[in-house]
């Protein structure tokens, strides 16, 4: 049977969406879907599948799959293309919507210009730092500083919190000389997290940027990530190395986008979305 599907983009993030909003028969085992099309040069490649399907309390509901199969809670790179997806096909009533996940409910403002999209804010939520609720297994009562033992004797120290999934940030002195495949592996499947985790690195320059890379559960290294974003934000500001309620622009390997780490505790995530193009995949369902 053959879908259609849809490419979108978010600072490089990238995506195949399916819409299940407009009536349309959804493709079968995501699990396995996401394994074969996202497979960079022998298939559409791509850093995860997004379904779109009705929401009784909201405008859709997203459902996330990492390149590996794995299901995610929450992406906020995905969600902003999912809003650019909903305008685009006119399933925005203003430029306000809600759309519903595994992690719960967001907001989206849609910033767009006569009629042409410019950028989408997200309400990400609040960050948690409670070890359970990340998880992260740890006898203290915080999530700061957990020490990471590599076999070599290195020890590299995260800074844990979820923003509907789990994330470890470390501060480093220069992102771009960073063996990032050697450590981001490591940390992510490390005992100490039992549900696995995104991995950031991050070098603050000043309170207002901040140099960014990440490896992503599911996926390895991404050109940029939505919640590992707002989780390198949050810790920034838990330290003291970046301000409340002022914009800080996030250096990642495919763009920049905007976080704010505001006083009512939300992180607000700004940045562009691209519909790259439509395409029909046929399965043997």
């Amino acid at each position: 049977m053959k879908y259609t599907f849809y490419k979108l983009q978010g600072a490089g993030n990238d995506f195949i969406f399916f819409d299940g909003l407009s009536g349309e028969k959804l493709p079968p085992d995501p699990e396995h879907l996401a394994q074969k099309l996202c497979r960079r040069r022998f298939s559409v490649g791509a850093d995860g599948i997004i379904f779109l399907t009705p929401a009784e309390n909201a405008d859709a509901f997203m459902t996330i799959y990492n390149s590996d199969g794995s299901r995610a809670k929450m992406c906020g790179n995905g969600i902003r293309c999912a809003a650019r997806y909903m305008f685009e096909k006119c399933l925005v009533n203003g430029e306000n919507l809600i759309i519903d996940t595994d992690s719960g409910v967001r907001n989206i403002r849609i910033h767009s210009e006569k009629g042409r999209f410019i950028s989408a804010s997200a309400d990400m939520g609040v960050p948690d730092f409670l070890p359970k609720n990340i998880p992260v297994c740890t006898e203290n009562d915080s999530a700061d500083d957990i020490p990471i033992l590599f076999p070599d004797g290195k020890v590299m120290s995260v800074c844990c919190v979820s923003m509907g999934n789990p994330h470890a940030v470390t501060l480093v002195p220069d992102t771009l000389k960073l063996k990032i495949a050697e450590f981001g592996p490591f940390i992510e499947n490390h005992p100490v997290f039992p549900d696995r985790t995104n991995v950031e690195f991050i070098t603050v320059k000043n309170s207002g940027e901040i140099d960014f890379r990440v490896w992503e559960r599911g996926c390895g290294e991404t050109l940029a990530c939505g919640t590992g974003i707002c989780a390198a934000a949050a810790v920034a500001v838990k330290k003291g190395l970046c301000p409340l309620d002022s914009p800080i622009t996030v250096h990642a390997s495919g763009g920049e986008l905007e976080a704010l780490c505001s006083s009512d505790r939300h992180i607000y995530l700004t940045g562009p979305a691209d519909l790259i193009y439509k395409g029909e995949i046929e399965t043997d369902d």
